[in-house]
Formats: C-alpha cells, structure tokens, sequence
C-alpha cells in the first residue's frame, strides 16, 4: 500500500504511515479545495481497479480519507492532523469516500 502511495504522491517525502492501515499524505501547494477533491476521486478510482495478490488470492482495498486544509480549518500542524482525523472517522460512519472538514455550527 505504501509503495501505491508513493506512486500516487511522485514523492515519500509528502507521505507518513500514521498506524497499521491509516496513512497521511500532505499537499503542500493546494489553490483549490476542488483541485484536492479531483485528486482524491481519481486516487480512489485507481486504487479500486489495482489489485493486490497474496499466494493465489486477489485483494481490492478500500481507503476512506479525512481531509483538513490550512489556514481555514487549523493553523499548528498537530490541531490540522486532528481534524483532518475528525473528517476521516466522519466519513467512516457515513459511508462516505472522502470528506472535508466541517466546523460544527
């Protein structure tokens, strides 16, 4: 997964395995949150046509994805990752592919 990641990404340097099955990527020039969405719909449309062979048995992965963009939704690093997280564990219970941080109102 992490070398599909890298492929994906052009570099190790954005990427960071978090745990187990949880990885960050980090865009360092994003000019619009639409831009970051095209990117993911086509990273996960990829990802669902790659397949993963273990012995004789063939394997999909499915991702979810939480995504938190400064400045908008946090300045330090560690509260952007928190959210970014919140945004991960949201879509995971809507059933949703990616979903963007959302400030409660």
């Amino acid at each position: 997964m992490a070398k599909w990641l890298i492929d994906g990404t052009g570099s190790a340097d954005v990427l960071a395995r978090v745990n187990a099955d949880q990885f960050a990527v980090v865009q360092p020039v994003v000019r619009h949150e639409g831009d970051v969405a095209r990117l993911i719909k086509k990273s996960m449309d990829d990802l669902q046509k790659y397949t993963f062979h273990l012995d004789d048995t063939e394997f999909r992965i499915s991702a979810r994805v939480g995504v938190a963009l400064l400045p908008d939704d946090a300045t330090p690093a560690d509260d952007l990752w928190k959210k970014a997280e919140l945004a991960l564990k949201k879509a995971k219970a809507r059933g949703d592919r990616y979903l963007f941080f959302t400030p409660r109102k």
